[in-house]
C-alpha cells in the first residue's frame, strides 16, 4: 500500500519533509541497507520514526511498550506513561 501525504500527517501529525515519503514507499524497504525504509505496521508509523518495542531507551529508566496498532508509550519507572505521539527523544 502507497503512503500518501494524507497518510502520513494523520499518523505522524506534521508534513512529509525532504525524502519521508520516499523512505516510506521505498521498493528495497527491509533489505540490508534500507532497514529504516518502509511502513511499520506494528505502531503505524514511518519506520524511521517507530521506536523498538520493548527495549530500554539509552540513558533512561524508562522502556518503549505497543500493542499491534496502537501508538507507543513510554513506561517509566516510577510508574508514569507518556505517549510517544510524534515521536520524541528520550527525557534527560
Amino acid at each position: 500500500m502507497t503512503t500518501t501525504r494524507e497518510k502520513f500527517i494523520a499518523a505522524t501529525g506534521r508534513e512529509p519533509q525532504d525524502d519521508d515519503l520516499e523512505r516510506c514507499n521505498c521498493p528495497h524497504a527491509g533489505e540490508t541497507t534500507h532497514t529504516q525504509c518502509g511502513w511499520g505496521h506494528d505502531q503505524n508509523l514511518p519506520k524511521f520514526l517507530a521506536l523498538p518495542v520493548g527495549v530500554k531507551m539509552q540513558g533512561s529508566e524508562s522502556y518503549v511498550i505497543a500493542h499491534k496498532g496502537c501508538r507507543p508509550v513510554q513506561v517509566f519507572a516510577d510508574g508514569r506513561v507518556e505517549k510517544l505521539y510524534p515521536v520524541k527523544s528520550p527525557p534527560s
